[in-house]
């Protein structure tokens, strides 16, 4: 997954992968909140990006 972001018009772009936190590395669908939040859901659960860290949420079924 790449991130890019514009300052003067020059882009800037981040990978992010399984090595920087992310659950698992097919995404089905991204949607950024008005928090700024990135969300990306994918086999392994749905996935919080601030932009530093990853918080993963997943189902737990004896819970």
């Amino acid at each position: 997954m790449l991130i890019s972001s514009s300052a003067f018009g020059q882009f800037k772009y981040e990978t992010l992968s399984t090595a920087q936190g992310l659950s698992q590395g097919y995404i089905w669908d991204i949607i950024q909140c008005r928090d700024g939040f990135l969300w990306m859901t994918t086999k392994a659960g749905l996935n919080r990006y601030d932009g530093y860290f990853f918080k993963v949420y997943s189902h737990d079924a004896f819970f």
